[in-house]
C-alpha cells in the first residue's frame, strides 16, 4: 500500500540522514567552508528524498498526508533555512515514528552545528582582539624599549648580557666604546671572539661560577684597544629561568681613578715616613 511504501522509504531515508549527520558533525569541526558543504549535501539529500516521497504519497489518503507530508515539509523548510546559514533553524517534528526520529536527529545535528559555529566565531573574535591589542601596544613597547636603551647607554659602566653558550645578546654604548666595536660586531658573537683567548682564559673560572648559579665579583687589570691599561671591577649575575641558569648579566666599571688615587696616597704616605 502507499502507507507501507512511505514508511519503508522513510526508514531508508532515516538511515541515510543518520549517516549524513555523522559526516556533518565531523565537517563542522573543520571550519566554515566545511560546514557549508555539509549543509548543502544534507539539503540535496533531503530535497531529493522529499520529491520521491511526495510522488509516492500523492495518491494516499488524508492521514498519510498529515503524518508524512506535513512533517517532511517542515523538515524541508528547516533544511532550506540551514542552507542559507540560519543554523538556529529547527524542524520541530514530534512524532512517535521514523519521521519523528528523523526530525529529532536533524534538530540535534543543527544544535551541534550551531554550537560549532559559535565556537569558531568566538575563537576568531578572541584572536582578533588579541591581534588588535598587540598592534595597539607595539608602538608603546617600542618607545619603552628605546627609552630603556637610552638610559642604559648613558650609564658609564659597561653593561652586557651573555647566554649560557657565552654568546652576546646585549651590549650598551659603553661596551662598544670599551671594545672599540659597533653593535653588529658584538651581538651574536661568542665571548672568546670578543675579548680574545688570553682574557677569556683569565676569566674562565668566573664564567663557570656564574653559569653554576653563583654571582661573581672580581677586579682585573685589562688592556684597552688603544693600548692603555685600566683597572676594571667585574660583576656577573646569573639569570635564572625556573631551575636553570640561561645566561648572566655583566656590569663592568672602570675603577682606575680610584686605584690611582690609592697609589698616590700610598706614595705620599711613604714620603712622609
Amino acid at each position: 500500500s502507499a502507507r507501507d511504501t512511505a514508511q519503508t522509504f522513510v526508514s531508508a531515508l532515516f538511515l541515510a540522514i543518520n549517516d549524513m549527520t555523522d559526516d556533518a558533525f565531523a565537517s563542522a569541526r573543520l571550519g566554515r567552508e566545511a560546514l557549508e558543504r555539509a549543509q548543502q549535501r544534507l539539503l540535496v539529500l533531503t530535497l531529493g528524498s522529499v520529491l520521491v516521497l511526495g510522488a509516492i504519497i500523492t495518491g494516499g489518503g488524508i492521514a498519510i498526508r498529515r503524518r508524512v507530508l506535513r512533517p517532511l515539509v517542515a523538515l524541508n523548510v528547516a533544511m532550506e533555512a540551514m542552507a542559507r546559514g540560519e543554523l538556529a533553524a529547527r524542524a520541530g517534528v514530534a512524532l512517535p515514528n521514523e519521521i519523528g526520529e528523523l526530525g529529532s536527529t536533524f534538530d540535534r545535528m543543527a544544535v551541534r552545528m550551531h554550537a560549532a559555529q559559535d565556537l569558531a566565531s568566538s575563537e576568531a573574535f578572541e584572536r582578533a582582539l588579541a591581534q588588535r591589542a598587540l598592534e595597539d601596544n607595539v608602538p608603546a613597547l617600542a618607545r619603552a624599549r628605546a627609552d630603556l636603551q637610552t638610559i642604559i647607554d648613558q650609564t658609564p659602566a659597561l653593561v652586557v648580557y651573555f647566554d649560557d653558550q657565552l654568546r652576546n645578546r646585549f651590549a650598551n654604548q659603553a661596551a662598544h666604546e670599551w671594545l672599540a666595536t659597533g653593535p653588529e660586531q658584538l651581538v651574536g658573537r661568542e665571548m672568546i671572539e670578543i675579548v680574545g683567548r688570553a682574557r677569556f682564559a683569565s676569566q674562565s673560572d668566573q664564567f663557570a661560577k656564574v653559569l653554576a648559579g653563583k654571582p661573581a665579583l672580581f677586579e682585573q687589570r685589562v688592556q684597552m684597544p688603544s693600548g692603555m691599561w685600566r683597572y676594571a671591577l667585574f660583576s656577573y649575575l646569573p639569570d635564572w629561568d625556573g631551575g636553570r641558569v640561561k645566561g648572566f648579566y655583566g656590569y663592568v666599571s672602570d675603577v682606575t681613578p680610584l686605584r690611582e688615587a690609592e697609589a698616590s696616597q700610598a706614595a705620599s704616605m711613604a714620603r712622609l715616613q
